[in-house]
């Protein structure tokens, strides 16, 4: 599903009427008819509405719920924050059309009185223009609507957001169920934004069709439906070997368990045979832990229980053999793991075998940026991970992931998952996936193994650098949830997250599973 900024959303705005002939007003009452169906759904067999509306467009389509309301009997009252004098164009006509129906309209100038009792809110105070702090009165009309315990239904975007970043501008409303127009806001898919939004219904009120096609709309909302199009067909071949083999090279003396994930999740992940080359030292933990996984011992340096330049020929003679690789797991950083992986790395990309680089790999490739890395590359930092590649903060990261993920993409030239809530995954040719799924229990130790072994398994089954991580960004989000269905948030460990990806699996291929996040009304 599309995402698009608040510039996109006015130049689409700009170009409906003067490029195809539908004007600003009909768009406003399309959009103003589909949240006033939703409010009819939230209101059930209650009947005492209250709509906050700002004197801009969405307050405009607020006029045009108040409208629609009354005229279906129920019992609306619409509070507009400011004059009606300071209103014109669409937001005007729709104010004196509800007038005119016998919708009361309230204007408050200055500190509002308490809310009036109501069985719902509908919150059209702010769209998606904001950029600055909010000001009175709306500050306190959105902190009074948060503080009813009413439920509230915000039109487009939850008054206070900003669109494109997805933080609130000062304050914000925390609705109940959002209904968004055209395509979701990017702020819609971004934390806190997300926490923000309840649950969203993406409603068609007839924008042109080449509108929302435009080839400059590169952002993205990853949603069930597009899983269910990108995993590989479930029947398939019955053979191992054409299931997607695929090369772990992880591990290091105090870090077998990195590796373990990985490999295990490759597996749950759907492939037929997985691979894990080890320091020849620590083979046999793994052949004690894993069952499944065939362990592959590679010489190490005599005094460190890792990998160093001398297990390089032996690893690159296995990469030959796979389909993906899986580099950096519990890898350790220190000087002979530095000079291993400024020799393997050229290897895996002379064999143009697709890689997946996490956790040490990534600490590795900050401390040597210039190795060349495999053509189809797929780096999975998290905040901390990507200052270190960017040489920046984590605050400066955090402060706007899209574009942190767009200057890694430049620099290192290959696919980059940012990890995090709020998953951004951006890739060269200049798309940007954002992840709806996951949990706050997804924040424990090893889970980001987990993340790399299924990204490995997809890429050793067909898919591209982009499509896998976006795919298993998605899957590891749900199979979190899942998990935490069963363990609970608090408890949930990263083998729990392992081991619910085939439910994820089967949710996600089942045509019925319909993701309420992302869902259109």
């Amino acid at each position: 599903m599309k995402l698009a900024t608040a510039q996109q959303m006015r130049e689409m705005d700009r170009r409906a009427p003067a490029e195809f002939g539908v004007s600003g007003l009909e768009l406003m009452e399309r959009a103003g008819l589909a949240a006033y169906r939703v409010a009819r759904e939230m209101l059930g067999s209650g009947r005492e509405v209250l709509i906050l509306c700002g004197k801009g467009n969405n307050g405009g389509d607020g006029f045009v719920i108040a409208r629609l309301l009354q005229r279906a009997g129920y019992r609306p009252q619409a509070w507009l924050a400011g004059s009606a004098d300071a209103l014109d164009g669409d937001a005007k006509v729709n104010h004196d059309r509800a007038v005119r129906s016998g919708v009361p309209v309230r204007e408050v100038t200055d500190s509002p009185p308490p809310l009036p009792r109501a069985d719902l809110i509908v919150d059209a105070l702010l769209g998606t223009g904001l950029a600055s702090d909010v000001r009175e009165p709306h500050r306190a009309l959105i902190e009074a609507a948060n503080d009813s315990g009413v439920p509230i239904l915000a039109v487009d975007v939850p008054s206070g957001l900003n669109s494109d970043t997805g933080q609130p501008c000062g304050t914000s409303i925390q609705a109940s169920k959002t209904v968004t127009f055209v395509m979701p806001k990017v702020g819609l898919a971004l934390y806190p934004g997300l926490r923000l939004t309840g649950e969203v219904i993406v409603a068609d009120i007839g924008m042109p069709e080449p509108l929302r096609d435009d080839p400059a709309l590169t952002m993205e909302w990853t949603t069930a439906a597009m899983m269910r199009g990108l995993l590989p067909p479930p029947g398939g071949s019955t053979h191992k070997g054409d299931r997607g083999k695929v090369l772990v090279i992880a591990g290091a003396e105090g870090f077998t368990g990195a590796a373990c994930l990985s490999a295990e999740t490759a597996f749950r992940a759907g492939s037929g045979l997985v691979y894990l080359a080890c320091p020849r030292s620590l083979n046999d933990i793994y052949e004690v832990k894993l069952t499944e996984v065939i362990t592959l011992p590679v010489p190490e340096p005599q005094d460190r229980r890792c990998f160093g330049v001398e297990s390089v020929e032996a690893v690159a003679e296995e990469v030959e053999k796979v389909d993906a690789v899986i580099f950096g797991p519990g890898l350790s950083r220190n000087d002979r793991t530095a000079a291993f992986f400024r020799g393997v790395l050229p290897k895996i990309r002379e064999r143009e075998k697709p890689t997946i680089i996490d956790a040490d790999g990534l600490n590795l490739l900050a401390d040597h940026p210039d190795t060349p890395l495999p053509e189809h590359c797929v780096l999975t930092p998290h905040p901390g991970e990507m200052g270190r590649l960017l040489g920046c903060g984590i605050k400066e990261v955090q402060a706007d992931r899209i574009q942190t993920a767009r200057r890694a993409v430049q620099q290192y030239g290959c696919v980059v998952l940012l990890k995090g809530p709020g998953t951004v995954i951006a890739a060269p040719n200049g798309r940007i996936s954002l992840n709806p799924t996951g949990t706050p229990g997804l924040g424990t130790a090893g889970t980001g193994d987990v993340l790399s072994g299924t990204i490995g398994s997809l890429l050793g089954r067909g898919l591209s650098a982009y499509d896998a991580a976006r795919a298993s960004a998605y899957l590891q989000g749900l199979a979190g949830e899942i998990g935490a269905e069963t363990w609970g948030e608090e408890g949930m460990m990263a083998g729990d997250v392992l081991r619910s990806l085939p439910f994820a699996l089967q949710r996600v291929r089942d045509p019925r599973y319909r993701d309420i996040r992302s869902c259109s009304g």
